[in-house]
């Protein structure tokens, strides 16, 4: 018998949802080259030996990259925003985003929907991670729980995918990274998203009255 799964839009903790996208001005820092010698010495022999080492060059800091919250994430998953073709989450200063869905129950998943414009900015490549709700760029170079290859028409139709059921239970979080696109261009839209699977129903031990 069939498992029998809904759209589980319902079950999302929208409030909570986290976009996250690379923001701009994140190129690290230039050096500024060294001049050994105001001038040219006359008797290179004559200076110490402590001056003729080679100078240290100052090494640039490593600054994490930053990340931009708060895109217009409603437009690919709320009801009636996600159905609008022309609404879309767009990337910002490359083609990867991380959108991070919380429910407010635990669900098992079965598939996922997701949906672009047909002029190669839809996603291609979408890595999915469950119950990973601190995920940013620097950690979604881990394994994945789901890798999927998005054709052109899977994307243009929103056709569902279906997911290894084994992997995607007792979700708590659900993150998509996406990762490429299908035009290959550092703008990534996402029009739609649409999670199916079913609830887990579980005793809520505050609703037990006391004996």
């Amino acid at each position: 018998m069939g498992v029998q799964e809904t759209d589980l839009l319902e079950e999302m903790d929208l409030a909570s949802v986290e976009c996250l996208n690379q923001a701009r001005g994140t190129h690290p820092p230039r050096c500024r080259p060294l001049r050994l010698f105001r001038s040219p010495p006359r008797d290179l022999a004559a200076l110490p030996r402590s001056r003729l080492s080679r100078p240290r060059l100052p090494t640039p800091r490593a600054s994490p990259p930053l990340q931009a919250v708060g895109k217009d994430w409603g437009n690919a998953l709320k009801q009636g925003y996600r159905d609008d073709a022309a609404l879309h989450v767009t990337s910002d200063d490359d083609e990867q985003l991380i959108i991070t869905v919380p429910f407010r129950q635990i669900v098992n998943l079965t598939s996922v929907a997701i949906a672009g414009p047909a002029d190669g900015t839809a996603p291609k490549r979408v890595k999915i991670f469950v119950n990973k709700p601190s995920l940013s760029f620097d950690n979604c170079g881990k394994k994945a729980t789901e890798t999927l290859d998005l054709s052109a028409e899977a994307v243009a139709t929103g056709a569902p995918t279906e997911l290894d059921f084994t992997q995607f239970q007792n979700v708590r979080v659900v993150s998509f990274f996406v990762e490429t696109n299908q035009g290959g261009g550092d703008v990534t839209n996402v029009a739609k998203i649409v999670v199916n699977g079913m609830p887990v129903h579980t005793t809520n031990m505050s609703e037990l009255k006391k004996c």
